[in-house]
Order: C-alpha cells, then structure tokens, then sequence
C-alpha cells in the first residue's frame, strides 16, 4: 500500500493525517459545469475545491450532517492512496467520519456516465477497503442524491447565512416543537417566511424529510424522525449494467 504517509490504512494516525493536511489535489480550471468550484464552508474554515456540480450536491450534504452532529469530520480530495493490488493510485472525492468514528470515502458520478465495468471496479475497491475497516460509497444524482435531495440542500445552503433576528429563529423553533408537526402552509401561514424555514432547517433547528422536495404539503417537526444519514450510507457501490441504471419509461 502507498499513500505516501507510511501509516496504517484504517488506523487512528492515518485518518487524523487526513483530516489534518490540506485537499489531496489542486484543482485547477474556471469554473464550469465539470471543472473548480469554490464554495467557502464554515465548518472547514475555508474554501472547499469541487470538481463538478455533483460534488457540490455530496458536499452539502455533508456539511449538513456536520451541522447536525451525525458526523465529526469531512473533506473533499482526501487523500491519493493505492493498495497493493491497485494497478493505479486513486484520489476518493470525498470522506467523513460518523460521530461513532466509522470512517468513509465517497466517490461521486454521473449515473448515466457509469458503466458495469466501473461499477465493476468501484466495488471492489469497497471490498479492499473494508478490510481496513474503511468504507466506500458510490453516490450519484440517481441514488441518492436525487434531484429533490440536491434541491433542498441548495436552498438550505442560500438561506444558511442570511441574517435574522435570534428571536424569529427562536420563535419558528418554538412553534414546530409545540405541534406535533406542521406543515410548510402552516408556517406561511403563521407569517414564516420560506427563507426562514431554510434557515431554520440548515441550522438543524427544525427539521423535514429531505429526501422529498419541500412542498407546502410538507411536514416539519422539532425532531429529526426521518435521518439523512441511513439513505446516504445504503449507497455502496454494486456491479450493475448501464442498461438497468437507466428510468423505466
């Protein structure tokens, strides 16, 4: 194995140099569909490098975890690592670290760009990797992150930042915890604006399922029933046709 680090893969040391040296690549180019994309995130104190818009969708969702306290670390570019029975180096896209210290790198893509021969590859690199305890997640815009989940997660990311007032984020959290739940209508109705609610639900103040789009059906609680977490985690990588990743008509 080579990393370049002469650490254990897997090991405490090895995961902590991760998290404490900078993006593994320097990307480089304008910012296009497919090429850099600077986002600055709070909670790496810095700008976040993304390759392409499906970064950007897996990266929000990380930080949203982060935010939420279901993980305690995340990074994009990692680490430039080869196992021994690689046949090149790899670079994962990203990788986070749950709260109970369960390691992940997840590899991001484009599912119609996915063939079975990458497939193929992808989860035998899971296989290598689960013998140092280490996960490996395939996420592409199909599953799991649908068009739905990436259209929350930008709406939550331009609300995050706005200012308000700590007394409208406390009253909006007040009024979803003493109801059972409530829905979006509910809270316009209350004269909540919609940019509060993002608000609200990026500071993990409220919550919603956030794999369905927010409609004005939607429901909102002061717990959060409906985790995240488990869906991104069920995504591992298995060896499928191109054929059958494609939408029944």
């Amino acid at each position: 194995m080579d990393d370049g680090t002469n650490l254990v893969v897997g090991s405490e040391a090895w995961i902590a140099y991760i998290f404490a040296t900078p993006p593994a690549r320097n990307l480089k180019g304008r910012s296009l569909h497919k090429q850099r994309h600077l986002i600055f995130e709070p909670h790496l104190t810095r700008f976040a490098r993304l390759e392409s818009r499906g970064e950007i969708a897996g990266f929000l969702a990380l930080a949203y975890l982060r935010t939420l306290g279901r993980i305690s670390a995340f990074k994009e570019q990692p680490i430039t690592l080869k196992l021994d029975n690689w046949e090149e180096e790899h670079t994962p896209d990203l990788a986070f670290r749950l709260s109970d210290k369960r390691f992940y790198f997840v590899e991001m893509k484009y599912e119609r760009f996915l063939s079975r021969e990458e497939r193929a590859r992808f989860a035998e690199r899971a296989a290598d990797l689960q013998k140092f305890g280490v996960g490996y997640l395939l996420w592409t815009d199909k599953t799991p992150l649908t068009l739905a989940l990436k259209h929350n997660l930008y709406e939550m990311r331009r609300c995050v930042g706005m200012r308000f007032e700590l007394a409208e984020l406390s009253t909006i959290t007040e009024f979803v915890r003493t109801r059972a739940q409530v829905s979006f209508s509910d809270l316009s109705a209350a004269n909540f604006h919609e940019d509060l609610v993002h608000h609200a639900l990026a500071k993990g103040k409220i919550y919603a399922n956030a794999l369905n789009r927010f409609l004005p059906s939607t429901m909102f609680s002061a717990s959060d029933d409906k985790p995240l977490l488990p869906t991104l985690l069920s995504a591992k990588p298995t060896i499928r046709s191109y054929w059958d990743s494609l939408d029944v008509a």
